[in-house]
């Protein structure tokens, strides 16, 4: 009968990649403001690019832990290296990153005195990504369709 024989050697610094518990990684923390920026441009009514800020935030941190690794042939997740600059989330937002496609009605039944009737309650916007072509949805209430074209009637009449 073969044994089954396992060769052991001790662990190199970083190869067990326990994280204590209740310490959050540094891509946790860069998910956490990227969320934060989002939401930021949610609650606007506006579009924002979360997609490629997660892979340009992926490439550099990837970057730095390959060029870590082929130096010293391992690297513990907690490496103060690994904690690199997010820069400025807000550019995933500006409105010259995005085309925009077209818009759709948003359109829910409602029942009035017993009769279903079709009734729009915003419009969704789709935008693409000039970076990396990727589309972005965009739902605005009424009521905020309706304060931006009261901007844009106020605008051009003081012209």
């Amino acid at each position: 009968m073969a044994e089954n024989l396992e060769i052991e050697r001790p662990l190199k610094p970083g190869e067990a990649g326990f994280t204590k518990v209740g310490v959050r990684t540094f891509q946790q923390v860069f998910m956490d403001k990227l969320h934060e920026k989002e939401q930021k441009y949610t609650k606007l009514h506006k579009p924002y690019d979360r997609a490629c800020a997660q892979f340009d935030f992926s490439d550099k941190y990837e970057a730095v832990q390959k060029e870590i690794e082929r130096a010293e042939g391992a690297i513990a997740s907690d490496d103060p290296r690994l904690k690199i600059d997010f820069g400025d989330l807000e550019r995933y937002g500006t409105p010259d990153r995005f085309m925009k496609l077209g818009e759709s009605d948003d359109i829910i039944n409602r029942t009035v005195d017993g009769i279903v009737v079709p009734t729009k309650i915003g419009v969704t916007e789709f935008y693409q990504c000039k970076q990396r072509g990727h589309g972005i949805a965009v739902y605005v209430p009424l009521d905020i369709m309706a304060k931006k074209s009261e901007q844009v009637l106020s605008t051009t009449t003081e012209v």
